[in-house]
Formats: structure tokens, sequence, C-alpha cells
């Protein structure tokens, strides 16, 4: 009897010390004796319990209570096996078969079509590999090995994924030319053309690698000149009005951008695909201007950003198509605080450059455009972006306005913003159309007053969603109807989406300058719609379209020693109710014999 109470306590207490040994103290484990003790004791205990209380047992056994017990202890078991059965096919139909489905609100595990088709479509094999001593740490939202077999897996065999620690495979690494860790190169395996991502973005994971894909299918990487020497911002400063967030935004889809002053070289080079203008303060001189009209009639394409500052003599190369630059100011009166920042989401579906986009762009002091009704033939001229119907703009400057109320005089939005304009250079005659008169008077060049506003303001928007105007308003003067998105084509027969061809040239013009520079182009959607302003002017559409993820995760990181501690709290409170069970089962039979 007592040789029967010791054996059942030592193999209890064995058994619970082996889980508070796993669970709680590992260091005792580590010495590789507690384990081997500790379960010698409870085997021990065990056959000296099952001896000495061999008869009760078999009467304990025989009861109907003990057999129900037993019936459940083995259901319990079967369902155990049967959800683990069921979670190791579900770990082999995800990995083995592809079947999977994303429940998160932003498809945040999951291709977007359009990367899908650029996969499925893809001429030539593609290899990926990934130069990381931890890939886990590359992203702290997204899984990015899993992120990496998407792409695989949707390629349908034509994409190779590896991944290295180069410091384990420090000669391929040599090769490659890997001076930091986490970096992916893009190797198109028929032509041998690459290209990287350096800086691995989480919420722009997608759209970094497949434009690395495409430029590695493509080729050589397009290039983009900055015109400089003017007073525009500078692609290097990374202050809050310099322009280097955007800089480094282009060469992450692979474009190389560089600086030119077109007062120190007799022509545009040949090596720029794409002029941008962005906020000139200073005149250009008549031999810069003519460059400018030249590269146009050649079929080149240029991005300019001109706000009120921006002297008159850049404005005037867009004259010549019937667009007109007023000398006012938008006015936002949702925007108390900051009503010169126009926020919008008022954009034109026709233009690729907005077709699918979605997302609220702010323009800091902005300027309003004049479209003309009508377009010569062979040229297209289309408004893609307008304020709402709420603003307005009011005649003069930043400095000279002292009230912003609205007033019967006032230009009732929506108003265009950005403009696009296609020049089929075979059929366009080289003649200057009859200027439009003006609206608003005033000669000044507005000067935004960064003293009165706070530019802490400017740069900490929290855009407000409003409702689309996609009709116009009946407050809007003919001409500037003629330039909304009412889906009325300026030019019949011009597609803007057609492909490119060395006979057409292309031009987008804003009525801001702003909403690029350091201090505002990460707020709503301003990157990402100069972003595919420059992919349509380059023609490249498959690089327009991959909106970054709305990452709303909430994580929860616990260790492996964090789990053992779970498990081992489980196990005890388990093992105690089965204790404690067939003592009372064992207190029963006694009195019922």
């Amino acid at each position: 009897m007592k040789l029967s109470k010791i054996g059942f306590s030592l193999f209890i207490s064995a058994l619970f010390g082996n889980i508070i040994v796993w669970a709680f103290i590992p260091a005792w484990g580590a010495s590789g004796l507690a384990y081997p003790i500790l379960l010698g004791a409870a085997l021990l205990g065990l056959i000296l319990w099952v001896v000495f209380s061999a008869d009760r047992l078999k009467i304990w056994i025989k009861q109907r209570g003990t057999q129900f017990g037993l019936s459940l202890a083995v259901m319990a078991l079967m369902t155990f096996f049967i959800l683990g059965f069921v979670n190791w096919l579900a770990v082999w139909a995800t990995t083995e078969k592809g079947w999977k489905k994303d429940m998160t609100a932003s498809q945040l595990h999951t291709l977007g079509d359009q990367t899908v088709k650029i996969l499925e479509g893809l001429s030539e094999n593609v290899l990926v590999r990934v130069y990381s001593t931890n890939v886990a740490r590359i992203s702290s939202n997204l899984d990015v090995r899993k992120f990496l077999e998407n792409y695989q897996s949707a390629s349908k065999g034509k994409l190779k994924l590896e991944i290295k620690n180069p410091n384990e495979f420090s000669t391929e690494a040599q090769e490659d030319k890997i001076q930091r860790d986490n970096i992916i190169i893009v190797r198109a395996l028929g032509s041998g053309r690459e290209s990287r991502v350096e800086n691995f973005s989480d919420n722009k994971g997608e759209e970094q690698l497949t434009n690395a894909i495409i430029q590695a299918i493509k080729g050589q990487k397009k290039t983009l000149c900055f015109i400089s020497g003017h007073g525009q911002p500078s692609i290097s400063d990374a202050g809050p009005q310099g322009v280097k967030v955007l800089k480094d935004a282009l060469e992450s889809s692979n474009y190389t951008v560089k600086e030119t002053v077109l007062v120190s070289v007799e022509k545009i080079p040949e090596e720029c695909e794409l002029l941008a203008n962005i906020g000139p303060r200073n005149s250009p001189l008549d031999r810069e201007m003519k460059m400018i009209e030249d590269y146009i009639l050649k079929g080149g394409s240029i991005v300019s950003l001109l706000g009120p500052r921006a002297p008159k003599e850049w404005k005037m190369v867009y004259e010549k198509y019937g667009i007109e630059f007023r000398k006012d100011l938008l006015v936002d009166p949702y925007r108390q605080q900051n009503p010169v920042v126009i926020e919008t989401r008022n954009y034109a579906r026709d233009v690729d450059v907005t077709e699918s986009f979605s997302l609220a762009t702010l323009f800091p002091e902005t300027t309003s455009i004049r479209v003309p009704m009508q377009s010569k033939e062979g040229l297209l001229v289309k408004t893609f972006v307008s304020s709402e119907t709420r603003s307005y703009a009011k005649a003069g400057d930043i400095k000279s306005l002292k009230d912003i109320r609205p007033s019967n005089s006032d230009i009732k939005g929506p108003i265009p913003i950005a403009v696009l304009i296609e020049k089929d250079l075979k059929t366009v005659a080289e003649k200057t159309p009859e200027k439009p008169t003006t609206d608003g008077p005033g000669d000044n060049q507005g000067s935004l007053n960064f003293d009165k506003f706070n530019l802490k303001k400017y740069f900490e928007i929290i855009p407000t969603a409003h409702a689309q105007d996609s009709h116009g308003s009946a407050d809007l003067d003919s001409e500037v109807m003629g330039g909304m998105m009412d889906g009325d084509e300026m030019g019949a027969g011009q597609d803007p989406t057609s492909p490119k061809e060395v006979d057409k040239s292309r031009l987008i013009v804003f009525s801001n300058d702003l909403f690029v520079v350091n201090g505002v182009i990460k707020n709503a959607g301003n990157l990402d719609l100069f972003s595919n302003a420059v992919n349509y002017l380059l023609q490249d559409k498959d690089l327009m379209g991959i909106r970054p993820r709305d990452i709303r995760q909430t994580y929860l990181e616990i260790t492996v020693q964090d789990i053992r501690k779970v498990w081992g709290f489980v196990l005890i409170v388990a093992g105690l109710f089965v204790v404690f069970g067939v003592k009372a089962a064992r207190r029963k039979s006694i009195s019922i014999a």
C-alpha cells in the first residue's frame, strides 16, 4: 500500500519535473542529465505503482465509469490526430499546390493583377537572388520569403529564386558586388541584364521588385534629366525644399536621374529621354528656349511643374497649345488652417496617368490653368487632374491676398491643375494660336510666404476624402469646361494610350511646383501621381498602377522559450486535472467496495 502511493507520487512528480525543466528551466536540461534522471524516476514510480496496485487496477478498469473515461480519452486522441492531419494537409496544399486565400483587408499577401500578368508573360527566364544574413529582417511587416515565393509560383517556372547569406557565399557576393546586407538582384538569364532593389520597402515592395524585373527584361535604364541652373530645387538637397526623395524614388524604379544645366550645353543631351523642369525661379535665355523647342520637335517628352512663382517665359512654351497660366491662387475653403493647400481626388479616367489612381493629392500654392475648348488637328490637350467643386481661384498672389472669402469674381471649381499634351509632329502646323484672354487682374508673380504660413502644417497634412467631381460645374466658364474630365476629346482620333512614336511629342504640365518637394511629397498620393506621369511620358505603362499596400497589422512577437512556457502551463494544468480525477475515482471505487 505504501509502496503503491510512493510509486504513484514519484511517477507524477517526475513527469511534472520534466515539464517544468523543459518549459521554465531550460538551462538544467542543457546539461543532458536532468531529463534522463527525471524520466528514469518516472518509469520507476510507474512500475512500483502498477505492481503494488494490480488488484485495484483490475477492479477499477472493469468499472463502467472507467471504461467511459477511457473512451473519452481515445476520442480526444483521435480528435487531436485528425486536427494534426488537417493542419498538415493545409500546409501541404499551400506550399506544394499553391492553394491560398488572402484574408487581409489590403490583400497584403496577394500579388496584383498587373504583376501576375507580367510574370505570366515573361519572355525569358529570370533569376531573383537575395543576399541577406536574415531574410526575416528585410521587412518588419512582410514575410519576404513567402512574398518572393508568390512571384516564383505566378511565373509558372520562369522565375528562379535564390536566397544566399553573403557571409557563407562570399565568392558569389564579391562577383555580384554586394557591399551591404539585404540586396535583391534581378537578372534576365537570356540577355544577362540585371537590376537591383537595394532599399526594400514594406508597402512598395511589389512595385520595386516588379519594376526591377521589367527593367532587367527590357534592358538599359532610361534617363531623366532635371533642368537646373534657374533656381530649381536640387536633386541632391535632402532639406524640406529639395527633391532628393523624388530622385531616390525614381532611381528605385530603375531610372537614371541626373541634372542638366542647359546654359552650359549646345543642345539637350541625346541620353535625356525625359526633361523635368520643376519650380524654376529665374528666366531662361533665348538659346535655352530654342533648345527646348527643338527637343519637342524631335519627339521629346517634358514634365513641367510651374507654380505661381515660375517666370512667364517658361510658361510660354505651352501658349502655342492654347494653355494659359492665370495670375491667381486656388483656395480650398474646407482647409481653414491652410486654405491655399488644395486637396483633390478629381482625376480623368480616360488618361493612363490617372486611369486607376484613387489616392488624394495635395498641392500647396497652385495657380489655375485655362485650357482651350478646341484643339488643332493632330493635337490632344486633356486635363487629367482638377480641383474639387468646392475650390475657387482668386486673382492675385499669396502676398496680395488679404481676404480669401469667395466672391462673385472668383473662378469656381473644379479647375484644371494638370494637363496632358500630345502633338503629332506630322500634322501639327507650327503656328502659335491666338492667345486667350485672361480673367484675373494683376501681373505680380506670386511668392509663397513661408514666414506667414507654417511649413510644419503644410508637411503634416492628413488628407480627407471628398466626393469626386467627374462632370465639372455649371459655374465654370466655357473654356475651363473644355479642359475638364467630362469625356470630351481634345483632338479627335488621338489616343493617349497609343504606343510611343518617334513623330509624337508628349508634354505634361502642372500648375504647382511644391507638391514634389521633400517636405510634401510623402503626403497622400503626391509621389505616386508624379511617378505615374513619368511612367506615362516614357511609355513605361507596366510600371504604372502598382499601388503601395496599406499595412495595418498587429504583431505578437513570441520566442521559442515563450511558447514552451505556454505549453508548460497548459500541460501542468491538464496534468493536475488528470491526477485529481484519478484520485477521486479511486476514492469512489474504494467507498463502493
